[in-house]
This record gives structure tokens, sequence and C-alpha cells, in this order.
């Protein structure tokens, strides 16, 4: 199952975001998610935003104390991608997600179980 979530929505803090990111990953732990897609936005000025800035230096983080198992930037969730066409034959919702193969650095894609 894939999940969607829109952590930039009414313009918070960036630490609004993040605690509502890290309260969504927990939710989409709990329904059972194979993806959890971050809608975080890319900023307006022209070097990537502040909450997309902070969830970079978070990610990895989640990804080494197997808190997710990885994640991949909209910019490169690509079905090119033998990884991406994996994730797709085991959630096929991924397939019909409009940020797929459209390099959209606003969102981040987010493997909780594979």
């Amino acid at each position: 199952m894939l999940l969607v979530v829109n952590i930039k929505e009414n313009s918070p803090t960036v630490e609004e975001a993040l605690a509502n990111f890290e309260l969504e990953l927990e939710n989409a732990k709990l329904q059972n998610a194979k993806i959890l897609k971050v809608i975080h936005g890319y900023g307006s000025s022209g070097v990537g935003g502040a909450i997309l800035r902070k969830l970079k230096q978070t990610l990895p983080h989640l990804k080494r104390t197997n808190q997710i198992k990885d994640y991949f930037s909209g910019a490169t969730f690509d079905i090119a991608n033998p990884k991406v066409l994996a994730l797709a034959k085991k959630v096929p919702d991924l397939l019909y997600d409009e940020d797929i193969s459209h390099q959209n650095i606003g969102v981040t894609f987010i493997v909780l179980d594979n």
C-alpha cells in the first residue's frame, strides 16, 4: 500500500513539518504501508527549501537505524530504475502515482517494507 502525506500544507515551520513527518511515518507503519510518499515542496529559493534540506538530513539516519528501508528523491524515482521497478511490482499503486518518472524534486518516496 502507498500512503501520501503533505508536510508542507498550511506553510508550517521546519520543526512543525518534521514533527508531522514523524507522526505520519509512525502512522504509515501502523497501517502496514509499504511506501510513504512525502510531499515537502522544493522551496522558492531555487536551491531547495528548508523542509527539504532538513528531511534530507533526517532520512540517512532513519535508514542507518533501520527505521526505514530506503528512500528516493522524486527526481530519481523513475520506473527505468531497477529498484523502483522492483518496488512497483510489489506495490502496484506506484504505477499510477502522478510523480513516478516525472522528476519531481518536491516529493520523496520512503520505502517502509520490501
